[in-house]
């Protein structure tokens, strides 16, 4: 199955083009309070797909940043949104690990990741690989919508691949291109170890 697979694609610097609220979340280290902030209350996390894959099937990039080195290991990949009170979504969220760290390192409720790991105590690190802009996949079609794509290395060394999409109607993305390119943003962080 080819839901979600996808990465976001790094895109060049042009961070004038977007409103201030924007710059900050994509530069902020842990965006779901900032996300609160903007939405105006908490939000649940909301689980969409999930399906453990063969390592074929994901995405080389993803592979070779979360470290899977056996060719047989199965990933899971879990798709997710962040909502409000009203279920509106204010995330799309793509999420891939390796399948045996799944049940230690992703919630069974409606906690946000990263909130999740840090009710479970456990020692994360996060590190920024790349901005982006797409088409945003919910509501109405041909709304552009920002992202970005990060690690978060666990304990024990496991490690999270997430890439975030952020809803235009919360988060606004500068107007596109009119040959229907998305508007530049952020070359990934080239060998970001700290």
């Amino acid at each position: 199955m080819a839901v979600g697979v996808e990465v976001n694609e790094p895109l060049a610097l042009r961070p004038w083009d977007y409103p201030e609220v924007t710059r900050m979340l994509l530069g902020s280290d842990g965006s779901t309070s900032l996300l609160e902030s903007v939405a105006g209350g908490r939000l649940t996390a909301v689980l969409d797909h999930e399906e453990v894959l063969a390592p074929a099937a994901v995405p080389t990039v993803v592979r070779e940043a979360l470290g899977i080195e056996d060719p047989a290991a199965p990933l899971l990949l879990r798709l997710t949104r962040l909502v409000t009170r009203e279920r509106l979504t204010v995330s799309s969220d793509r999420v891939y690990l390796a399948a045996r760290d799944a049940k230690r390192l992703l919630p069974s409720d409606d906690v946000p990741l990263l909130r999740f790991l840090a009710r479970e105590r456990l020692s994360v690190r996060r590190r920024p690989l790349s901005f982006s802009a797409r088409r945003w996949p919910h509501g109405p079609a041909q709304r552009w919508s920002v992202g970005r794509d990060y690690l978060i290395d666990c304990e024990g060394d496991a490690r999270i691949w997430v890439s975030e999409q952020f809803s235009p109607d919360y988060i606004p993305a500068a107007a596109a291109p009119s040959l229907g390119r998305a508007p530049d943003l952020a070359p990934p962080v080239a060998g970001a170890d700290g």
